[in-house]
C-alpha cells in the first residue's frame, strides 16, 4: 500500500506542476509577453507530443515576431493533426505558400476517393468483385461494375496515400538554397515551407520548393527551438 500511495502522491505531485505550467503560459500570453510563454509551451509539447500543444506554440511564436518559428510549429501541428482545420487557417493566414500536393492536383477528380466516398466506392467494388465470383449470370456486368469503381476511387485514394507519406519542414531562419556541388542557388526566407525527399548523410536535406525547384538546405535551419 505505501508504494501505491507513493506513485499516487508522485502522480498528484506532477499534475500540479503541468497545472502551473500551463496557468503561467496562459497568463504569459494574455499579458502580452508570448516570449516568455514559448519555453514553457516548447517543453510541454515536446513532452506531450500532442498538435494542440505545437498549435498554442506557433500562435504564440506568431505573436513574439518569430515568423520562422511560427511557421514551424503550426506545420508540425498540421502533420500531426491533417484532419483539424485549425493549424492550416493559421498557415492560411499568415499567407504561407504550401507545396502543392497531389489532392489538389487532380482537384475534383479526387474526390471520389478520398473519405467517405473512397470507402463506399472500395466497398462497392469488393461487392461487385465478390458478385462476379458467385453468379456466373451477373459475372461482366460484376466485372465492369468494379472496374468503374476502382477506376474513379483509385486516383483520390492514391494522391491521398502519396500525400500523407511526404515530409514537409519550414526554415525557421533565413538560409541559402545549394546545388549538387554547394553553389548557392537563392536565399529562402524564413518561413519557408519545403518537401523534404531525401536526408544526407553530411546533415543537407534534399528539398523541393512550392515551384519544384530542388537544391539542399542545412538541417539546422529547420530546427525550431526557444
Amino acid at each position: 500500500m505505501s508504494l501505491i500511495r507513493i506513485g499516487l502522491c508522485l502522480l498528484f505531485c506532477i499534475s500540479l506542476v503541468h497545472a502551473a505550467d500551463q496557468q503561467a503560459a496562459h497568463d504569459a500570453f494574455m499579458q502580452n509577453r508570448p516570449d516568455e510563454a514559448i519555453p514553457i509551451l516548447f517543453k510541454q509539447a515536446e513532452s506531450e507530443q500532442r498538435w494542440f500543444d505545437y498549435y498554442d506554440l506557433g500562435l504564440a511564436a506568431h505573436h513574439s515576431g518569430q515568423h520562422g518559428k511560427a511557421v514551424a510549429w503550426l506545420l508540425e501541428a498540421h502533420q500531426r493533426a491533417p484532419e483539424m482545420a485549425e493549424p492550416l487557417q493559421a498557415l492560411q493566414a499568415l499567407k504561407v505558400q504550401m507545396p502543392a500536393s497531389w489532392l489538389e492536383r487532380l482537384g475534383p477528380l479526387a474526390i471520389p476517393g478520398i473519405g467517405y466516398n473512397g470507402l463506399i466506392f472500395m466497398l462497392l467494388a469488393g461487392f461487385a468483385a465478390a458478385l462476379a465470383l458467385l453468379h456466373k449470370r451477373w459475372r461482366w456486368r460484376s466485372i465492369v461494375l468494379m472496374a468503374l469503381c476502382l477506376v474513379v476511387s483509385l486516383p483520390g485514394s492514391i494522391a491521398h496515400s502519396i500525400d500523407s507519406q511526404r515530409s514537409l519542414i519550414a526554415t525557421v531562419t533565413e538560409c541559402p538554397l545549394l546545388g549538387p556541388t554547394g553553389q548557392p542557388l537563392q536565399t529562402l526566407k524564413p518561413g519557408t515551407i519545403l518537401v523534404a525527399e531525401k536526408r544526407m548523410p553530411n546533415n543537407r536535406i534534399l528539398v523541393r520548393l512550392p515551384n519544384d525547384q530542388r537544391g539542399f538546405i542545412d538541417s539546422q535551419n529547420c530546427h525550431a527551438t526557444p
